[in-house]
């Protein structure tokens, strides 16, 4: 169906701005008589104003079309603490939504939600290092997305997806701040205790490692199940519970210098996580599932690894397209 022109045309930044201060004015419990018709003033003033407001409501007539958490924190920006996601980046959201136009809409629909919402966020492939306000260092993986939220009470920094590692700006300054530090995932919160650590989110379950200092993790479900890392150690742990501290897996951080290391790993393990720095499907035959890899891959080029681990094992590259990769037995 086409789209109407006057969806389809951006607004303004400083007009899309307007109207959604406006649209979130409209939310207060204590809104005037006298704010309300400043309000009308405003949209009568210029067409554009008018076509802004009549965007937004546009707009939220469309939420149902949203992941449900964000579609809540847009409509409700008056939120509670620690709730999914801030008041700031759903305004964030809606105003670039204004300004990008009904094609940008259709976009914004193919893009993971976290990424629409994030503060920083990479791409399969992708590596990003970011100093934050308090004066801590952000180093994000490849496929990765964050929000960061600081307040007056803590220093929260959502990962949706991904790998991070965090160094605190008490670990890099010797500078105290009384704001806790913390990262949260769906399983749980760390929070860190002077510290440099790495964190991923996965599927279902979190993985933790502490380079220096360390770290308090607790599960979302039972927060008495709180435990305590130490420089060294790292764990895995779900909504309920925690494993306990193992040792670290130096290979694991190897991504910090652009290096993916296998040890005798599994061939079909060693392409999952190959699969983190690639777009399309990477995958084996259960027939070269078990054959063993080793080394240490520079991930700046992943068909190179793909053709030196072809020339190492009896495997042999089938490929549909350039992103869709499966390894075969090579007889």
């Amino acid at each position: 169906m086409a789209m109407n022109p006057s969806e389809s045309t951006p607004i303004a930044p400083h007009i899309a701005r307007q109207a959604v201060q406006w649209w979130v004015d409209l939310q207060a419990d204590d809104l005037t008589v006298e704010q309300e018709q400043r309000w009308q003033q405003w949209r009568d003033a210029d067409s554009e104003h008018e076509r802004a407001w009549q965007r937004i409501e546009s707009l939220s007539g469309r939420w149902q079309r949203v992941p449900g958490k964000l579609a809540r924190a847009t409509l409700m920006p008056r939120q509670e603490p620690g709730r999914a996601i801030s008041r700031r980046q759903a305004v964030k959201l809606l105003t670039n939504l204004l300004i990008i136009g009904g094609s940008g809409w259709v976009v914004w629909q193919g893009t993971p939600w976290q990424d629409v919402i994030a503060d920083y966020h990479t791409a399969p492939g992708e590596q990003r290092q970011v100093e934050l306000e308090d004066g801590s260092l952000l180093w994000l993986n490849t496929n990765t997305s964050v929000a960061v939220q600081y307040s007056d009470s803590e220093r929260l920094l959502r990962l949706y997806r991904g790998e991070v590692l965090l160094e605190s700006a008490h670990q890099r300054h010797q500078t105290v701040d009384p704001r806790p530090l913390r990262v949260r995932t769906e399983q749980g919160t760390v929070e860190a205790l002077g510290t440099r650590f790495r964190v991923y989110q996965q599927q279902d379950e979190t993985e933790v490692a502490v380079l220096d200092g360390a770290v308090a993790i607790e599960p979302v479900q039972d927060a008495s199940r709180r435990t305590v890392l130490q420089a060294g150690q790292q764990t895995r742990f779900s909504r309920f519970s925690s494993d306990g501290p193992q040792p670290r897996e130096d290979s694991r951080d190897a991504w910090l210098n652009g290096m993916l290391v296998a040890r005798n790993q599994r061939l079909d393990q060693f392409l999952a996580e190959l699969a983190r720095y690639r777009r399309g499907h990477l995958g084996c035959d259960d027939s070269v599932a078990a054959l063993r890899v080793s080394g240490t891959y520079p991930l700046r080029d992943t068909d190179a690894i793909l053709a030196a681990i072809e020339a190492l094992l009896p495997v042999r590259q089938q490929r549909l397209t350039r992103y869709w990769i499966n390894l075969a037995a090579a007889y």
